[in-house]
This record gives structure tokens, sequence and C-alpha cells, in this order.
């Protein structure tokens, strides 16, 4: 039982190890989106416990907390901005690449490399809102 050189049960075994391969990759996904919720609420837990203990005991100590704290968001909200940014130029040489390789690999009049133009242009809009958001004000 021979289908275009492939045995019935080489096709099954494709199959199974596919399926497994599905589980595996989901799975993993299911668990580092749970790892990822458990910090985010432990990060608010402390953050909570923080302007708690500052509320209760307040002073020159607690202004240099929150002066402290003020700067540690703002610099992570930065690294967040150079993150997009970056991110977008990447997707950028992406859409630029695609589409020379499109124009080399096609024919000369299909207008194939045009396929490059959706990453680019999404790279674009990544890369512009990382450098156009509105920065926050340092109070």
């Amino acid at each position: 039982m021979e289908a275009n050189g492939m045995t019935q049960y080489a096709g099954a075994a494709m199959f199974g190890f596919l399926a497994v391969a599905a589980v595996a990759v989901f799975s993993f996904l299911s668990v580092m989106s749970w790892l990822g919720m458990r910090n985010a609420e432990r990060q608010a837990r402390d953050r909570f416990s923080m302007m708690k203990a500052l509320l209760e005991h307040p002073g020159e100590q607690g202004e240099r907390v929150l002066a402290a704290w003020r700067e540690q968001e703002l610099r992570r909200e930065e690294q967040d901005r150079r993150g997009r940014t970056l991110g977008g130029a990447v997707v950028v040489a992406v859409g630029v690449s695609l589409s020379i390789m499109m124009a080399v690999l096609s024919d000369r009049g299909s207008g194939a490399w045009v396929v490059g133009f959706i990453p680019l242009s999404i790279g674009l809009v990544i890369m512009l809102f990382g450098i156009f958001e509105k920065r926050p004000s340092a109070d």
C-alpha cells in the first residue's frame, strides 16, 4: 500500500509526530503565560505593600523612595519605547529584504516584490509609534 512513495504507516507516524509537537508547543506557551501572570501579580502585590507602608509612615524617607520609584518607572517606559522602535526597525528590514528577494527570484514584470510592503508598512507603524509616543512628564 504505497501512495506517492510513502506507506500508510509513515503518514500516520508523521501525523502523530505533528500532533505531539503541536500539543507540546501550546503547553509550553500556556505555562509561560501562567508564569508571566504570576510574576505580574507578585509585582503588583509588592507595589501595593510598599505604597501601604509609605502611607502609614510618611516622611523624608518616603519621599526619597517615591522619587526613586518614579525614576524607575520612567526608565522602564523609556526601555519599552526603545524596544518598540528596535522591533519596528527589524520588521522594516525584513520587509525590505523580502521585497529584494522577491524582485530577484520572480519574473521581472510580475510585481511579486510588492509583497515586501506588508511587513515594511507594519514595521514603520511600530517604529513611528515608538518614536512619537507621548512621553510622561517627570512631575
